[in-house]
């Protein structure tokens, strides 16, 4: 990393190319604000031939020529089809939140080569670069996890670059597109591919253009996807109808059924900037609330615990401001709400701590406009939900 090397180097590229034609398993190759000639790639991709590569990533090259590093990169992908043995290999090709930093994850017992491939800051400007790479890429039968990041300039459609992938017939389970001024998600039919979608877990859109329509397209496709684990929005302008529409995905409190139905799986990471910054109370609660959705998902919690902590966070607002219950049945799961119910009324005291009773105060006076239900003024008894759910019912066995 960090080198500037004329080809008067060359032979201390040399030198690094025998100490790789020595190693056998090789997990990444890093190269990141490099100055790389044809003659460099090319010493570097004969040392690379038949070695267990199991990642790659070109980041903020200097390139004689985007060519070059585009020809570098399709030589590598079509060097590395053949198959190896089985092997367990951490990469750290992907971004975190959106930053700089990388989030790792273990490929274990794979049988081919390269399987995460990255692309960033190195800029193409012509329609016809892109096209090669990307059909290199999906050329590649194992490759599944792509981070092409920063990448589009000059003539480049952002829209081509994400419909190729959507239209591909291979099974991506990373993706990430940062900074490449995408837009316009409907006109490539984003809804359908994310909606339906089964094998991709970490999607990363941040730094591009997505507008209020694009946000609660994504809202509505992540309704019916539980397949998607990481979602990166960060950098985007959202706007108060985006966020709203974000807020629904995670928690629908509509009724106790849809809060249960809302997604439990992906963990949606917003850092919104400029003059869509959080400006308004509103926008602050709604941000927490998403925290809140993610913290459960950081800690590793199954959807069914989700649930029931969201319906006892639900039930401890409603109660702290005087919400009465007579729609808690009809609003429980059909089959059966007795055992849910029951569950909940042990939850109200766990959970009704200092921490929750700020968020809830914030929540009520904020939120007035999208909440359903009335907020009397008076607070009440922490215990009180359990003489309600009992005269409101009509559950005998709730005296038991």
């Amino acid at each position: 990393a960090d080198q500037t090397l004329p080809d008067e180097f060359l032979p201390v590229w040399q030198y690094y190319s025998d100490c790789l034609n020595l190693s056998w398993n090789i997990a990444t190759i890093h190269l990141r604000n490099v100055q790389l000639t044809s003659k460099m790639l090319k010493i570097l991709g004969d040392s690379l031939v038949d070695k267990r590569v199991s990642a790659i990533l070109l980041e903020n090259n200097d390139f004689a020529h985007i060519t070059f590093g585009i020809d570098f990169a399709a030589t590598f992908l079509t060097r590395n089809m053949s198959s190896f043995g089985p092997t367990v290999s951490k990469v750290s090709i992907f971004p975190h939140t959106g930053a700089r930093s990388n989030l790792k994850w273990k490929l274990k017992h794979f049988d081919t080569g390269v399987r995460c491939f990255g692309w960033a800051d190195n800029v193409i400007t012509r329609g016809e670069d892109v096209r090669r790479l990307v059909n290199v890429i999906d050329s590649h039968p194992f490759v599944d996890k792509v981070r092409l990041d920063g990448c589009l300039g000059g003539d480049t459609a952002p829209r081509d670059l994400l419909s190729s992938f959507m239209s591909s017939n291979k099974k991506y389970t990373h993706l990430s597109f940062a900074g490449n001024r995408i837009e316009g998600l409907e006109e490539v039919g984003f809804s359908t591919f994310l909606s339906g979608n089964k094998y991709l877990i970490q999607l990363y859109l941040p730094r591009n253009r997505l507008s209020e329509d694009d946000i609660k397209l994504i809202s509505k496709a992540l309704k019916s996807n539980d397949t998607l684990q990481v979602l990166g929005l960060e950098g985007n302008r959202i706007t108060d109808g985006g966020y709203f529409s974000l807020f629904k995905v995670v928690f629908d409190d509509t009724t106790l059924n849809s809060i249960a139905g809302s997604n439990n799986t992906c963990e949606i990471k917003i850092d919104p900037v400029g003059e869509e910054a959080l400006t308004s109370e509103e926008r602050r609660v709604i941000h927490h609330v998403l925290e809140f959705h993610n913290r459960f998902i950081q800690a590793k919690l199954s959807p069914q615990s989700i649930v029931k902590e969201k319906l006892s966070f639900e039930l401890s607002w409603r109660n702290a401001f005087g919400v009465t219950l007579d729609r808690l049945v009809p609003e429980m799961n059909d089959d059966d709400p007795l055992a849910l119910t029951c569950h909940m009324l042990r939850r109200i005291n766990e959970c009704f701590d200092a921490k929750h009773r700020n968020l809830l105060e914030r929540r009520s006076a904020r939120l007035r406009p999208y909440l359903r239900v009335a907020l009397p003024s008076n607070e009440r008894s922490k215990l009180s939900i359990l003489f309600d759910v009992v005269r409101e019912s009509k559950m005998p066995q709730l005296f038991e």
